[in-house]
């Protein structure tokens, strides 16, 4: 990486330029970043070898109160990927009002977090990637908020937004609402417009547009987690051409 944050805490990166051409990712953090800002930035990269923003289970401590709103991220392997851990969870992730033009493999992976917030992104992808997630949330996440997304992705596979694992509780669901997936499916590999396998999550007022030539694909997949419990589907508009 060119820049590791290493248990840093209230920094502010602001109306900067950051440009990888070799292969490299650009910020790394680790060990316990808390209160770490990154806006009106815009990040390039010549290829699709290294992500932008990138964080690590390996650690048995928290990364807590990172932002990210307003930048602006072109090509790279994913524009924000963060892990927490199983044990030791991240808390309020927030990633509002980005730019995300083709990633190769993501725009936003995220596992392991607490009330992380992904709200009004834009994100394009022309990735030829078999597994490329627009939105990924994965790994026992709990009580996330995804919402008001415009996603515009021609690709083989996998899904708009991808929601596996995740669980709240009854009175503190996690919401998937008022989001904007067009998918564009080729290839022969598993495509979904909106997949959720999780428990007590409300999908709301999402629309969901999936064209193209592979018949082995989904506008809305909706799945089991343990105990399928209050999982909530009303008034969104799903269409499948492919």
């Amino acid at each position: 990486k060119l820049i590791t944050l290493d248990n840093a805490a209230h920094i502010a990166f602001n109306k900067l330029g950051f440009r990888s051409d070799n292969g490299e990712g650009i910020f790394e953090l680790i060990n316990g970043v808390k209160y770490i800002s990154f806006s009106n930035n815009s990040f390039y990269s010549n290829n699709n070898g290294g992500s932008f923003i990138y964080s690590s289970d390996a650690e048995m401590v928290t990364d807590s109160s990172v932002t990210i709103i307003n930048n602006r991220f072109l090509n790279g392997l994913y524009g924000v990927i963060v892990y927490g851990n199983y044990s030791v969870k991240d808390w309020g992730l927030h990633v509002v009002n980005n730019i995300f033009i083709n990633q190769y493999r993501g725009a936003i992976y995220m596992k392991d977090q607490v009330k992380p917030v992904i709200r009004n992104n834009i994100i394009e992808s022309n990735s030829s990637m078999a597994s490329y997630y627009g939105i990924y949330c994965g790994a026992f996440s709990t009580f996330v908020t995804i919402e008001k997304n415009i996603l515009d992705i021609n690709n083989t596979g996998i899904s708009g937004i991808y929601f596996n694992w995740c669980g709240a509780s009854p009175g503190n669901e996690s919401l998937i609402a008022n989001n904007a997936i067009r998918f564009n499916a080729s290839g022969s590999h598993e495509c979904y417009g909106l997949f959720s396998e999780s428990s007590n999550v409300e999908i709301y007022n999402n629309s969901v547009n999936v064209t193209g030539t592979n018949s082995n694909s989904y506008a809305l997949f909706a799945g089991r987690f343990t105990g399928n419990l209050n999982n909530y589907i009303k008034n969104n508009i799903l269409c499948n051409k492919a």
